[in-house]
């Protein structure tokens, strides 16, 4: 089996105007030339994933930006929201795809994205709903013999990764998301978005990947918010047969 070749982008914050910004950063032109970056520099991507933060202003036009851009990829596409987003316009927006399917099989590994946004709040919870889905899909990959591995995609870091101003903006129910994948050696891997910055850790012998935006970076481990001068970037992961996963950050030479 060859390798599987992911790439993640994460927290592009569209507006419903195309000339909307972060920052001073044009959300969608930046999104528009990471899309282009991908497209020269991944051969043979077998899958888009996008998680979390799509619309600053949850727009239906910030969406339909997004999947305009999109559409350039030819590889599967799949979204997840965040805390600036409404799922269930991005559900109906996207309806007829399979933007929003909760799992993804591809060789011997189970993709699964999981929904950790809550309504009118920044930080991240897993709804009871959503906790018994992991566990049941994760019982079923158990017992599926051409599966091997998993990645788990959300958009809230599953774990406090910094001390300071966003210290409680993360998941809140971290605990009952470990609880549930401990059960599972199969989980390798879980991907986020969220904090603008990119973070490669491992926690309970799972490793823990975060990205840069699309648009702006947030200084890391910073006590006060503040913006990073970093260029935007996106994530590239190479899936083994065996578990293991190569990555690499790409960022933009200019903006």
């Amino acid at each position: 089996m060859n390798p599987i070749n992911l790439v993640q982008v994460t927290d592009t914050h569209l507006f419903g105007q195309t000339s909307g910004k972060l920052g001073k950063i044009n959300t969608l032109d930046t999104l528009n030339k990471i899309l282009e970056s991908i497209q020269c520099n991944e051969d043979q991507l077998d899958c888009l994933i996008a998680t979390g933060d799509i619309a600053q202003d949850a727009s239906s036009k910030a969406y339909e930006h997004f999947m305009l851009s999109v559409e350039k990829i030819t590889a599967p596409f799949r979204w997840i929201p965040g805390n600036h987003d409404n799922v269930s316009l991005m559900q109906r927006i996207s309806h007829g795809t399979n933007y929003c399917d909760k799992t993804f099989k591809i060789g011997n590994w189970m993709i699964i994205l999981l929904d950790t946004s809550v309504k009118h709040e920044v930080f991240g919870s897993l709804s009871e709903m959503e906790l018994e889905f992991l566990e049941t899909t994760l019982d079923l990959i158990k017992q599926d013999v051409d599966i091997s591995n998993v990645l788990i995609c959300l958009h809230h870091n599953p774990v406090k990764v910094q001390h300071g101003w966003s210290e409680e903006i993360g998941l809140r129910n971290r605990s009952d998301f470990f609880d549930v994948v401990e059960k599972f050696p199969e989980v390798r891997c879980a991907i986020f978005g969220h904090l603008h910055q990119e973070i490669d850790i491992e926690y309970k012998g799972i490793r823990l990947l975060c990205s840069p935006s699309t648009c702006t970076q947030f200084v890391p481990n910073a006590q006060n918010f503040e913006l990073e001068s970093s260029n935007p970037g996106y994530r590239r992961l190479v899936l083994q047969k065996d578990g293991g996963i190569d990555t690499e950050i790409i960022r933009l030479k200019e903006i």
